[in-house]
C-alpha cells in the first residue's frame, strides 16, 4: 500500500518557507543578542514586530495537519514576544522566545518531512541521517538528500561518496594519529582494511561506493539514474550508522 501523504505543498511554496525560516532564525538570534545588551532599546521592539510578521507568514504558508498547528503555536509565542517587548517585560520576552525556538525546531522537522513528500526522498532517511553524530558526514548526507529531491542525481552520488570518504579519513586519523591528506581515498581503505581498523565487509562496500562516486563525478559518458543515487545514499547511511554503532560498542555502550 502506498504511503498516505500527510502534507500538501508545492516546491515553490517550500522554497519560500525555507527563506522565512532562515530569516526567522536570524531575527530570533538578533532579538536575544539585543536583550543581552540593552533590552529597553527600541530596536528590540522592532525586531519583535518583525518576528511576529514572519511567524504569520509561515503560518499562512503551512498546509493543514501538523505543520499548521505548529505554526499557529509559533505565531502565538511570537505575538507575546512582541507584546512583552512593547511592555518592556524582560523575563516574559525571554520565556516566550525560548518557547518560540522550540516551535521553530518542530516546524523545521515538519518542513523536512514535506520536502520528502514532494521530492521523493526515501521514507525515513532524514531521521536516520539526523541520528548520525559526526557533523561533517551528516552535512554531506543532508546535501545528498537535497540534491536527490531536485533530481540532481549525479550531485547526490558525489555527496554520498564524500560522506564515506570523510568517514574513512576520520577513522585513519583516529587509528594512526596522522594526517590523511597525503593518501588517496582508495589507499586509505586498503591501509585500514589491512590493519583491521575497517572491517572487510565495510571496506568492500565503501570501495564499491568510491568507484561509483568517481564514475559519476567525472565528465564521463556514464548514466546515473535516480535509483542509483538513492541506492548509494542508503548504502552510505547504513555504513555510517554501522560505524557509529561499532564505535559506541568499543566505548562500552556509552553515548
Amino acid at each position: 500500500m502506498a504511503r498516505k501523504k500527510e502534507f500538501a505543498i508545492d516546491r515553490a511554496s517550500l522554497g519560500t518557507v525555507d527563506k522565512l525560516l532562515a530569516e526567522m532564525e536570524t531575527k530570533v538570534v538578533a532579538c536575544k543578542e539585543a536583550l543581552e545588551s540593552d533590552w529597553t532599546l527600541a530596536g528590540v521592539q522592532k525586531i519583535s514586530r518583525d518576528i511576529f510578521e514572519l511567524a504569520k507568514a509561515l503560518r499562512d504558508k503551512m498546509p493543514e495537519n501538523g505543520p499548521r498547528r505548529t505554526a499557529r503555536t509559533l505565531c502565538q509565542h511570537a505575538y507575546f514576544v512582541k507584546k512583552y517587548a512593547a511592555d518592556e517585560q524582560h523575563g516574559k520576552i525571554e520565556s516566550n522566545l525560548t518557547s518560540l525556538e522550540i516551535d521553530l525546531s518542530d516546524l523545521k522537522e515538519h518542513v523536512e518531512r514535506m520536502r520528502e513528500e514532494i521530492g521523493g526522498i526515501p521514507a525515513g532517511i532524514s531521521d536516520k541521517i539526523a541520528a548520525i553524530r559526526n557533523t561533517e558526514v551528516r552535512s554531506y548526507l543532508q546535501e545528498s538528500c537535497k540534491c536527490l529531491s531536485v533530481g540532481a542525481n549525479r550531485a547526490s552520488v558525489v555527496m554520498s561518496g564524500c560522506s564515506l570518504e570523510s568517514l574513512v579519513r576520520s577513522i585513519y586519523v583516529e587509528a594512526k594519529g596522522q594526517d590523511s591528506s597525503k593518501f588517496s581515498f582508495a589507499r586509505l581503505i586498503e591501509v585500514l582494511e589491512g590493519d583491521k581498523s575497517l572491517p572487510a565487509d565495510q571496506a568492500a562496500i565503501i570501495s564499491i561506493c568510491r568507484v561509483f562516486r568517481n564514475l559519476t563525478g567525472h565528465p564521463l559518458d556514464f548514466n546515473c539514474t535516480r535509483e542509483d543515487a538513492e541506492s548509494l545514499l542508503r548504502l552510505a547511511v547504513t555504513q555510517l550508522r554501522k560505524n557509529e554503532d561499532i564505535a559506541k560498542q568499543s566505548r562500552g555502550g556509552k553515548g
